[in-house]
Order: structure tokens, then C-alpha cells, then sequence
């Protein structure tokens, strides 16, 4: 063979390289069965398919549908009975007052050695806890430490 019908056969290869790798691609695609055509349908069978699948679509929107009904109305009674139950914690050891803003703070320790804050009205602290309560505070300590 001559050098110029190499040389023609080698640009022609280099130009059909697409081809070949398009091929090739081809072949490695037919080797997965997965991939390979789909079985033919009747119309009836394919329209009883596309009904099994939307059936399929909606059960599962309603199932949602109904675990976040079921969700919500669960996090409704959480929130119902957080707010009908009173709340009872023991600030057992005080290691911080202020007061600012006409909020009243008392920071301590709960009765599980947990920080604890309790922040009141300052204001309305004031009018329900005057000088006869604090009186009356006094007298019920004084009344607790004779009896131990």
C-alpha cells in the first residue's frame, strides 16, 4: 500500500473515530438487560398501567395526606396540654437577681441541679408582693427554722 493511501485510510479512521466510539457505546448499552427495550403493550394494558400508577400516586398523596393530619393534630394536643397543664419548678439554689427593663430576674438552680431562670413583670411583682407579704415571707421562715 502506498504512503498516500495510508495516509488517506488514517484520516478517514480519525474522521469515523465518532462513529466507532458511538458504536461501541452501543454495544456496552445493549449489555445491560436493564436497559434494554421495553416490552410491548397492549393499549388496554398500558391504559390499566397508567391507571395502577396514578391509583399508586394518589394512595400514597392521601397517606401523606394523613400522617400530616396525624403530625398536626398530635403537636396540637402536645401544645394544648403544655398550656392547660400548670408548670411546678423549685428554684433551689438563688445565685442571680436583676432587673431591667421591667422584667424581674432569678436565676438559679432547679430542683435537678439544671440552670434555671425566672423572669417576671417587675411591675406587677411589685403590686402583688408588698411590704405584708414580705412580712408574712419572714414570719413563715422563722416559723420553719424553729420547728427543725
Amino acid at each position: 500500500m502506498s504512503k498516500k493511501l495510508q495516509k488517506v485510510e488514517e484520516i478517514l479512521d480519525e474522521q469515523m473515530n465518532p462513529i466507532k466510539e458511538r458504536e461501541e457505546l452501543e454495544e456496552k448499552f445493549m449489555e445491560f438487560p436493564e436497559l434494554e427495550e421495553e416490552e410491548i403493550l397492549s393499549t388496554e394494558d398500558y391504559i390499566d398501567r397508567i391507571e395502577e400508577n396514578a391509583y399508586k400516586r394518589k394512595e400514597k398523596e392521601l397517606l401523606g395526606n394523613l400522617y400530616d393530619k396525624g403530625f398536626e393534630n398530635g403537636r396540637k394536643a402536645e401544645r394544648k396540654e403544655k398550656e392547660e397543664k400548670e408548670i411546678h419548678k423549685r428554684l433551689h439554689e438563688i445565685n442571680t437577681f436583676q432587673c431591667v427593663e421591667n422584667e424581674l430576674y432569678l436565676r438559679g438552680k432547679d430542683e435537678f441541679g439544671k440552670d434555671f431562670t425566672l423572669c417576671m413583670d417587675a411591675f406587677n411583682f411589685l403590686d402583688w408582693i408588698d411590704a405584708g407579704q414580705i412580712e408574712y415571707i419572714k414570719k413563715q421562715v422563722i416559723k420553719y427554722i424553729k420547728s427543725k
